[in-house]
Protein backbone atom coordinates (compact mmCIF):
# COMPACT_ATOMS: atom_id res chain seq x y z
CA UNK A 1 0.00 0.00 0.00
CA UNK A 2 2.80 2.27 0.70
CA UNK A 3 4.37 1.47 -2.74
CA UNK A 4 1.46 2.53 -4.34
CA UNK A 5 0.89 5.40 -2.28
CA UNK A 6 4.50 6.84 -2.74
CA UNK A 7 3.98 5.83 -6.87
CA UNK A 8 1.08 8.21 -7.18
CA UNK A 9 2.62 11.10 -5.22
CA UNK A 10 5.69 10.93 -7.60
CA UNK A 11 3.30 10.42 -10.46
CA UNK A 12 1.68 13.54 -9.34
CA UNK A 13 4.32 16.08 -8.50
CA UNK A 14 6.08 14.87 -12.14
CA UNK A 15 2.44 15.74 -13.38
CA UNK A 16 2.70 19.16 -11.18
CA UNK A 17 5.84 19.89 -12.34
CA UNK A 18 5.62 19.31 -16.26
CA UNK A 19 2.36 21.88 -16.72
CA UNK A 20 4.10 24.20 -14.70
CA UNK A 21 6.96 24.20 -17.15
CA UNK A 22 4.62 24.55 -19.96
CA UNK A 23 3.09 27.09 -17.90
CA UNK A 24 6.58 29.25 -18.11
CA UNK A 25 7.71 28.39 -21.38
CA UNK A 26 4.71 30.08 -23.28
CA UNK A 27 5.50 32.38 -26.15
CA UNK A 28 3.03 35.60 -26.88
CA UNK A 29 0.70 32.98 -28.50
CA UNK A 30 -0.24 30.98 -25.59
CA UNK A 31 1.41 28.22 -26.70
CA UNK A 32 4.98 26.57 -24.81
CA UNK A 33 7.77 26.39 -26.45
CA UNK A 34 10.74 24.71 -25.22
CA UNK A 35 14.47 25.20 -26.77
CA UNK A 36 13.02 25.16 -30.60
CA UNK A 37 10.27 23.25 -30.34
CA UNK A 38 6.89 24.72 -30.05
CA UNK A 39 4.07 22.90 -28.51
CA UNK A 40 0.62 23.57 -29.24
CA UNK A 41 -3.20 22.53 -29.74
CA UNK A 42 -5.17 22.15 -32.61
CA UNK A 43 -8.26 24.36 -32.30
CA UNK A 44 -9.93 23.98 -35.36
CA UNK A 45 -9.23 21.18 -38.33
CA UNK A 46 -6.00 22.40 -40.12
CA UNK A 47 -4.70 20.83 -43.14
CA UNK A 48 -4.13 16.90 -42.07
CA UNK A 49 -4.61 18.05 -38.59
CA UNK A 50 -7.75 17.52 -36.26
CA UNK A 51 -9.36 19.61 -33.98
CA UNK A 52 -7.77 18.28 -30.92
CA UNK A 53 -4.58 17.05 -31.69
CA UNK A 54 -1.36 18.15 -29.86
CA UNK A 55 1.33 19.42 -32.14
CA UNK A 56 4.81 19.10 -31.54
CA UNK A 57 6.41 21.51 -34.11
CA UNK A 58 10.04 21.36 -34.75
CA UNK A 59 11.76 24.67 -35.75
CA UNK A 60 15.22 23.80 -36.69
CA UNK A 61 14.29 23.52 -40.80
CA UNK A 62 14.89 25.54 -43.61
CA UNK A 63 11.75 26.31 -45.18
CA UNK A 64 11.83 26.56 -48.58
CA UNK A 65 8.71 27.23 -51.65
CA UNK A 66 6.06 24.84 -51.58
CA UNK A 67 6.64 23.80 -47.77
CA UNK A 68 3.32 23.68 -46.07
CA UNK A 69 4.14 25.97 -42.77
CA UNK A 70 2.39 26.31 -39.72
CA UNK A 71 2.09 29.66 -38.10
CA UNK A 72 -0.76 31.94 -36.22
CA UNK A 73 -3.52 33.76 -38.19
CA UNK A 74 -5.72 36.34 -36.28
CA UNK A 75 -9.37 36.93 -37.14
CA UNK A 76 -11.47 38.91 -34.72
CA UNK A 77 -8.60 39.31 -32.10
CA UNK A 78 -7.90 36.05 -31.70
CA UNK A 79 -4.92 34.02 -32.60
CA UNK A 80 -5.22 30.18 -33.93
CA UNK A 81 -2.76 27.86 -35.66
CA UNK A 82 -3.21 27.76 -39.58
CA UNK A 83 -1.32 26.00 -42.53
CA UNK A 84 -0.86 27.15 -45.94
CA UNK A 85 1.48 26.65 -48.81
CA UNK A 86 4.55 28.59 -49.49
CA UNK A 87 4.47 31.00 -52.88
CA UNK A 88 7.36 32.76 -52.35
CA UNK A 89 9.98 34.13 -49.99
CA UNK A 90 11.31 37.32 -49.38
CA UNK A 91 14.21 38.36 -47.43
CA UNK A 92 13.31 41.09 -45.38
CA UNK A 93 16.31 41.45 -43.39
CA UNK A 94 19.32 39.12 -41.36
CA UNK A 95 16.64 38.21 -38.59
CA UNK A 96 13.35 38.46 -40.16
CA UNK A 97 11.43 36.65 -43.52
CA UNK A 98 8.71 37.13 -45.06
CA UNK A 99 6.72 34.32 -46.80
CA UNK A 100 3.68 34.82 -49.05
CA UNK A 101 1.25 32.43 -49.02
CA UNK A 102 -2.60 31.82 -50.87
CA UNK A 103 -3.75 35.34 -52.45
CA UNK A 104 -0.45 37.13 -52.06
CA UNK A 105 -1.15 37.30 -48.47
CA UNK A 106 2.38 38.18 -46.40
CA UNK A 107 3.76 36.29 -42.92
CA UNK A 108 6.44 37.41 -40.85
CA UNK A 109 9.35 34.56 -39.66
CA UNK A 110 7.97 35.78 -35.83
CA UNK A 111 4.27 33.86 -37.00
CA UNK A 112 5.75 31.05 -38.22
CA UNK A 113 6.43 28.28 -36.00
CA UNK A 114 7.18 25.09 -38.30
CA UNK A 115 6.69 23.17 -41.57
CA UNK A 116 4.10 20.60 -41.77
CA UNK A 117 7.08 17.95 -42.61
CA UNK A 118 8.12 18.54 -38.95
CA UNK A 119 5.20 18.29 -37.00
CA UNK A 120 4.14 15.26 -34.56
CA UNK A 121 1.04 14.82 -33.91
CA UNK A 122 -0.59 13.81 -31.08
CA UNK A 123 -4.52 12.66 -31.49
CA UNK A 124 -7.02 14.28 -28.61
CA UNK A 125 -4.12 14.99 -26.27
CA UNK A 126 -4.62 18.54 -27.11
CA UNK A 127 -7.48 18.95 -25.54
CA UNK A 128 -6.23 18.13 -22.55
CA UNK A 129 -3.08 20.06 -22.76
CA UNK A 130 -5.65 23.23 -23.69
CA UNK A 131 -7.60 22.48 -20.14
CA UNK A 132 -4.55 22.00 -18.33
CA UNK A 133 -3.12 24.89 -19.42
CA UNK A 134 -5.84 27.03 -19.03
CA UNK A 135 -6.39 29.05 -15.59
CA UNK A 136 -9.66 26.60 -14.43
CA UNK A 137 -7.60 23.54 -15.42
CA UNK A 138 -4.46 25.04 -13.39
CA UNK A 139 -6.42 26.02 -10.43
CA UNK A 140 -8.61 22.71 -10.15
CA UNK A 141 -5.28 20.20 -10.97
CA UNK A 142 -3.00 21.97 -9.26
CA UNK A 143 -3.66 24.60 -6.74
CA UNK A 144 -6.73 22.74 -5.37
CA UNK A 145 -4.84 19.69 -4.24
CA UNK A 146 -1.76 21.57 -2.95
CA UNK A 147 -4.04 23.57 -0.11
CA UNK A 148 -6.10 20.56 0.41
CA UNK A 149 -3.13 18.45 1.20
CA UNK A 150 -1.67 21.44 3.50
CA UNK A 151 -4.62 22.17 5.47
CA UNK A 152 -4.80 18.05 5.81
CA UNK A 153 -1.26 18.25 7.35
CA UNK A 154 -1.70 21.28 9.63
CA UNK A 155 -4.68 19.41 10.96
CA UNK A 156 -2.87 15.94 11.11
CA UNK A 157 -0.22 18.40 13.46
CA UNK A 158 -2.19 19.81 15.74
CA UNK A 159 -3.67 16.25 16.60
CA UNK A 160 -0.50 14.83 16.59
CA UNK A 161 0.44 18.02 18.74
CA UNK A 162 -2.72 17.44 21.17
CA UNK A 163 -2.04 13.56 21.53
CA UNK A 164 1.34 14.01 22.90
Amino acid sequence: MRIIRYGLAAFYLLFVVLVTLLLFTFNKFSDSMIGKKTIADAEYNISTFKKGDLLIVSNNSEIKVQDEILFYDTANGKNFLNCEKVIRIIDTNDSETTYVIRDNEFISSDYVIGTKDHTVRIALLGYLYSFFTSRIGYLIFIIIPIIVYFIFLLKKYRYDKKKN
